[in-house]
């Protein structure tokens, strides 16, 4: 049996480069020529023994000699949703980009996790939080710590008025530019599928088609709301079956999520309703899965590069400083037509 190579330490580092234990630890946190004024010769002759060794600090070692771990935690309420793994994704390449590490901690579709998990990543693991949370229970725990000047930042509702930083998209406007395009003056009957209206984005969207109403009397609407019982594909489903039953199928859907737009889709073809042919119809986050859908789907699309990467600087401006002048920003979704709709 092959004897396990023994890991690199920081002393054979000290030994291979010809400096102390203090010297190896300067170079890898980054503070050798600033802070103790150690040569570029002596640096770069460290860091290449410290590659040839495959040598790579711990994590405790960090922590212990900088106070800094390097990672940014995202807490999510759910990561199965594809609107959150797009923002993970481009949250991912955001932070490698700054030298960072991402960590993910799922609450698995609730608003609370294992306190001695969460609070070791409070007590120090994690530099900055990035919270993609549903519902207030958590929010209300980091509202404190966000007085305090600690690195938090909330994706998907705007925190304005609290001491908790946000970044959020129009979703008023984001149902305005989608609405609109549905709406042509030969649409009689447009249906509506809801995301549970107990979510804030949700609430804010449904306001925003409340108010198109009132422009388009003379268009019927009808509403379906997914159930606590179901995931976001099942209420779109749910939603046609429902409809198809009262032989109240709409000319129109217009679903408040692409997984959602995607589960009634998938009923329409089974029950034979040609899209856009019989029925137009339009998601909302703009996930990778609507490129892909037969046809491929209109929808309103978050701009989550753009938010991860201001999620992030807010996180890094509060670690670094205490402060940030960008506290709570709102973006303006992009409407891309597709075949579903035209």
């Amino acid at each position: 049996m092959q004897k396990k190579k023994k890991k690199a330490a920081r002393q054979d580092v000290a030994d291979a480069a010809g400096v102390s234990k203090a010297v190896v630890t300067w170079v890898m946190n980054g503070t050798a020529k600033t802070e103790h004024y150690i040569s570029d010769a002596t640096i770069k002759r460290v860091r290449a023994a410290a590659k040839r060794l495959g040598y790579s600090p711990s994590i405790w070692g960090k922590l212990i000699n900088s106070q800094k771990s390097g990672i940014i935690a995202l807490v999510s309420s759910d990561l199965t949703d594809p609107a959150v793994g797009e923002f993970v994704r481009e949250l991912n390449a955001a932070t490698i980009k700054r030298g960072y590490k991402l960590a993910l901690i799922d609450l698995a579709g609730k608003d609370t996790f294992s306190k001695s998990v969460l609070k070791d990543f409070e007590d120090g693991l994690a530099e900055g939080f990035i919270l993609d949370v549903l519902g207030g229970k958590l929010l209300d725990r980091f509202k404190a710590k966000a007085k305090r000047g600690e690195a938090i930042c909330v994706r998907g509702r705007d925190m304005s008025g609290t001491a908790l930083a946000s970044v959020e998209i129009d979703n008023f406007d984001g149902c305005m530019q989608v609405l609109e395009h549905l709406c042509t003056p030969s649409t009689e009957s447009v249906g509506i599928i809801s995301d549970s209206p107990e979510f804030a984005y949700t609430e804010e969207r449904l306001d925003a088609i409340k108010q198109f109403m009132t422009e388009v009397p003379d268009c019927q609407f009808q509403f379906y709301y997914r159930k606590n019982t179901e995931d976001q594909f099942e209420s779109g489903s749910s939603a046609v079956k429902e409809w198809l039953s009262r032989s109240k199928l709409p000319q129109a859907i217009f679903a408040l999520g692409d997984a959602i737009a995607l589960g009634a889709m998938s009923e329409m073809t089974e029950a034979g309703i040609t899209i856009p042919g019989d029925v137009r119809i339009a998601g909302f986050d703009g996930t990778i899965y609507s490129r892909y859908a037969s046809p491929p789907l209109t929808t309103v699309a978050q701009p989550f590069k753009q938010m991860a990467e201001a999620a992030l600087d807010i996180c890094l401006d509060l670690a670094n400083t205490g402060t940030t002048s960008l506290k709570n920003l709102r973006f303006r979704p992009e409407l891309l037509i597709r075949k579903s709709s035209m």
